[in-house]
């Protein structure tokens, strides 16, 4: 059995896998020469907790369970990957060890992985907003150029329309908008999202300030 430390450690990993889908949005705002909002956007999401983190920290019982000076993190990607796939061959018809598998892949930046353990989990869960949306994250980050295909945007239009109130699904339509300069749209995909984020949201101000600069961008592109 993979133990605690282990788990919590592919669990601290939930929250860097984002960084593949904006990534490139940063590059695109920096060689335009508009830095504006782009350290505080990194912020939110990196704050953002991905699909599926809470139920990784249910899995562990406790977010407390992640503190970093409790464990070391693994240094070998394949050994860590194929411990983690014993572990969910283990058990094909639970749940937490394919999403466990599939974040922790994406993480190590092994895509082939990720889509494998998230496809299981999908035919496992496929009305799940949660495993819906870590399928999506999967297929942008085997694109080459990380953006949402159709068949992705379709996934994501589904897990919200099954949960509107979805952060991590709305986060990344927005992002989808952005990335195709339908800067209307994703303004209102963010102000959907910060909605529903909780009035004291640590990340509230920096979704704001996408907004503001996604409906600049709109005001910049009328005729």
């Amino acid at each position: 059995m993979v133990n605690l430390a282990f788990m919590a450690t592919a669990a601290v990993m939930v929250v860097v896998t984002t960084a593949a889908l904006v990534f490139p949005m940063v590059r695109k705002k920096r060689d335009v020469g508009d830095s504006h909002g782009t350290l505080g956007w990194v912020v939110a999401i990196a704050i953002v907790l991905p699909t599926g983190a809470l139920g990784l920290y249910a899995m562990l019982g406790t977010p407390a369970a992640l503190d970093r000076s409790a464990y070391a993190a693994p240094s070998d990607v394949d050994s860590t990957l194929a411990q983690l796939r014993a572990e969910a061959l283990e058990q094909p018809d639970a749940l937490p060890p394919w999403l466990l598998l599939g974040r922790a892949a994406a993480t190590m930046q092994q895509p082939d992985v990720a889509l494998e353990a998230f496809g299981h989990a999908l035919k496992m869960a496929p009305d799940d907003p949660d495993v819906m949306v870590a399928y999506a994250e999967a297929m942008a980050a085997k694109n080459v150029d990380h953006r949402l295909d159709k068949p992705t945007l379709a996934l994501l239009e589904r897990a919200v329309s099954l949960n509107p109130r979805h952060q991590h699904g709305l986060l990344l339509l927005g992002i989808a908008d952005y990335q195709d300069e339908r800067f209307a749209e994703a303004a209102t995909r963010w102000k959907q999202l910060l909605a529903v984020l909780p009035a004291d949201s640590s990340i509230a101000d920096a979704i704001a300030t996408q907004i503001a600069d996604a409906e600049s961008r709109m005001a910049g592109a009328r005729p």
